[in-house]
């Protein structure tokens, strides 16, 4: 399944919650939409140039999010901002990812606030930019996440509403390489209470280039940060234009670039090994890090 809208600032507007359930696989690019679901696609998803402003959530429960996807194995996001919902029961994150394995490439991903509750209540809390659950595995470059600021309380309250974190993996992999990870503000005036940290963890594993955090559960193991393989490619191009390819990692680390047409293409987010590479890519490059390319978009 493929669904095409306009690049660039006019998008076209889709309401309501989309779902994309089961199809073997789909392109979403392009597109303003309110939020979409992702379930069941066994195959690669992408989601390119979109704007999800988020809709009011589905119940007051767990288990929302404005981007949430949902038991596929291949989905990629590029160049997509995501924006979590505010209500007065449930306020949600911009993604949830449940059982998944997501490759996040150039996205801002923010949280939903907490917003002033009914007389004498307590603040709301703000979202997470990003929840990961039951052993998902999100690979993010070059991409902000960030949570939800905290509500006041109302006037006869004395306990304001705590910030979102940036990232919330529960038993998930996490691998951050250049990202931008920002817990949400708590509130000021009221809140007592110890600020949120930009990444909360509990079990599974998290990779990262120093985003600081808290871990728990004693099932989490943290890697050193150090300088994680990322190609990027300053500025976003357009037919006609030119620019340069950014190949990043430790220093004098060897790679190669693989330049292929087909969307099937060494399409692993991540990989160690022998990996082999069909059909006939366009174009091999082998580099040493650090290396800088420039070239022209035809």
């Amino acid at each position: 399944m493929q669904i095409f809208g306009l690049t660039g600032p006019a998008k076209p507007r889709v309401h309501g919650r989309s779902v994309v359930q089961a199809a073997s696989s789909f392109t979403i690019v392009g597109l303003q939409l309110d939020a979409l679901d992702v379930q069941a696609v066994p195959q690669r998803g992408r989601i390119e140039d979109c704007y999800l402003t988020s809709t009011p959530a589905i119940s007051s429960f767990a288990g929302e999010g404005t981007l949430r996807v949902t038991g596929s194995p291949q989905v990629i996001v590029t160049r997509t901002d995501v924006k979590g919902f505010d209500d007065d029961l449930n306020d949600t994150p911009a993604l949830r990812v449940e059982g998944s394995t997501v490759a996040v490439v150039a996205c801002s991903f923010l949280g939903g606030s907490g917003t002033v509750p009914p007389k004498a209540s307590c603040g709301e809390w703000g979202a997470s930019g990003a929840e990961l659950v039951g052993g998902s595995r999100v690979v993010a470059t070059d991409s902000t996440f960030q949570g939800g600021d905290g509500a006041p309380a109302t006037t006869f309250s004395q306990c304001g509403g705590n910030g979102g974190t940036g990232i919330s993996p529960v038993g998930s992999t996490l691998e951050l390489r250049t990202c931008t990870v920002i817990a949400g503000k708590p509130d000021l005036d009221t809140f007592l209470g110890t600020p949120a940290p930009p990444l909360a963890a509990s079990g599974g594993l998290v990779v990262s280039e120093g985003v600081v955090g808290t871990f728990g559960s004693g099932a989490i193991h943290i890697v050193a940060p150090y300088k994680l393989p990322a190609i990027s490619i300053e500025p976003i191009l357009s037919p006609g234009s030119s620019g340069q390819l950014w190949l990043t990692g430790p220093i004098g680390e060897p790679g190669i670039l693989v330049v292929s047409l087909a969307a099937d293409t060494a399409t692993l987010g991540h990989y160690e090994g022998t990996l082999w590479i069909l059909p006939q890519p366009l174009l091999l490059v082998p580099f040493l890090t650090l290396q800088v390319g420039d070239f022209a978009v035809l």
